[in-house]
């Protein structure tokens, strides 16, 4: 707490808590970053633009709860691609250091 006595008395007293982050993107991004990155199981499921909204959140959550990697180590992603999944992956690191509570939701807007 770097020298700052008053806050180092109010962490000790009251502990050090964060405020949790939302990630958000915009549907359209999110849908051409989907269609990019070929190894997402979702991306490569046939059809998968033409399910309704109810199905493709059941098909996203089941392979989120599913062991196999949405990413694989042995493709190449475009740079676009590549941001996008370190945003995600930073948001992996907050949880597992800090708390499933850091980054709580991935909002997926428009």
């Amino acid at each position: 707490m770097g020298g700052c006595a008053p806050c180092g008395a109010k962490v000790s007293v009251f502990g050090f808590h964060l405020a949790p982050i939302d990630l958000r993107q915009s549907s359209v991004r999110a849908r051409r970053n989907r269609r990019r990155a070929t190894a997402a199981p979702p991306a490569s499921e046939p059809g998968y633009e033409a399910l309704d909204e109810g199905k493709r959140v059941a098909l996203l959550a089941r392979e989120l709860a599913g062991p196999r990697p949405l990413r694989s180590p042995h493709l190449g992603y475009s740079p676009r691609v590549e941001r996008e999944l370190e945003i995600t992956a930073a948001a992996t690191r907050a949880n597992h250091r800090l708390g499933a509570q850091a980054v709580s939701k991935y909002v997926i807007s428009h």
